[in-house]
């Protein structure tokens, strides 16, 4: 105490008042902080949402300042296991086939990139990314060795290509330096792998995808975006071909076709219900009967009727068991009695 002799200390209610501004200061300082921390969330959800791997990717053709155009011949992909429909505008090509795509633009810029990013055709699958089936994912896949992305649906044959994540969205794309077009040539072609079939379950799930293909500077602004449908499956051909027989029923008759869009794509539609085709000789007919009593009479006639009655039609004769048989029978069912269920298990254990 010798320490404070000589000076003024501070009384109760100051030191209670100095704390109090101080507790103030750090709640202001909270606020601020808690409030520039959800500024930035925001701002990172918007810049996301406008970007090429955001939450609502943009799909919409646009050329752009460069004209950017792509496309998928059907001469290129016939020499290969792919099939294009140009009337729909869709890709159909196995797993792990090499899928070649052209690229033509303005050269006015170098360092131009293609971005390629599967993304789910409906609007309820939209905000998802797509990704591999835990079966195709696994280390142990052949299609895995000595590749670091085990994740991506789509790969890039070009040695340049770099596989992204978006932090935000989680989608997975592909981005591959576009280049110049060799001499001669006025596009760049690209080859592209599907490591995942259209049907997997735990992946795709049979939910239709298309890819969007975005021209970008090395900055990331986009300033050009193509898109195509595409389908991966084990019979390119013969899915194509009913794909487009659907689509030409529903432009004829789209009332014919419940579901819309939805119902031109076998993949979307619900598996049918195996119908049981019966036998003329072995046709089910159900009888509507209330009680046990009338449902006891009603299998006494029918057995009377269907067996008894149907071999006298036959054969024109009786043997003395049946005739006691259906004697027993029209005793039964004449006699109305309230047990006879009872009645029948004793006559016919007889």
């Amino acid at each position: 105490m010798e320490d404070f002799q000589g000076q003024e200390l501070m009384s109760p209610s100051q030191l209670d008042a100095v704390w109090r501004v101080i507790n103030d200061q750090e709640r202001i300082h909270t606020n601020i902080m808690e409030e520039q921390q959800q500024n930035l969330v925001e701002m990172l959800t918007f810049c996301s949402s406008l970007s090429a791997t955001g939450f609502q990717p943009c799909s919409e053709g646009w050329a752009g300042p460069h004209n950017f155009r792509m496309s998928v011949s059907s001469e290129a992909a016939g020499k290969t296991s792919c099939v294009y429909s140009s009337q729909l505008d869709k890709v159909f090509l196995p797993m792990n086939a090499s899928l070649p795509v052209q690229f033509k633009c303005v050269w006015a810029e170098p360092d131009l990139c293609v971005r390629a990013l599967p993304v789910f055709l409906e609007a309820d699958e939209l905000h998802k990314p797509v990704r591999r089936c835990s079966h195709h994912v696994r280390d142990k896949e052949e299609t895995n060795m000595d590749f670091e992305f085990p994740a991506h649906v789509v790969r890039c044959e070009s040695m340049d290509s770099v596989y992204t994540e978006d932090p935000s969205s989680k989608r997975l794309s592909v981005v591959t330096p576009l280049g110049t077009p060799p001499p001669g040539s006025d596009v760049v072609v690209l080859h592209y792998r599907f490591m995942c079939k259209t049907s997997c379950l735990g992946g795709m799930n049979r939910r239709p995808i298309h890819v969007v293909f975005t021209l970008e500077r090395h900055t990331g602004e986009v300033v050009g975006r193509a898109a195509v449908k595409v389908r991966i499956c084990s019979c390119p051909k013969r899915d194509m071909r009913k794909e487009e027989e659907v689509a030409a029923r529903s432009e004829q008759s789209p009332s014919a076709l419940p579901g819309g869009e939805a119902a031109a794509d076998p993949a979307t539609r619900p598996p049918k219900a195996k119908k049981i085709k019966l036998e003329p000789a072995k046709r089910v007919r159900f009888i509507p009967i209330f009680g046990d009593e009338d449902f006891f009479k009603e299998c006494a006639r029918l057995l009377r009727t269907h067996f008894i009655g149907g071999k006298l039609v036959e054969c024109q004769q009786l043997t003395a068991e049946e005739k006691q048989n259906l004697d027993t029978f029209n005793s039964i069912i004449d006699s109305g009695q309230a047990n006879i269920k009872e009645e029948i298990h004793s006559e016919l254990a007889e």
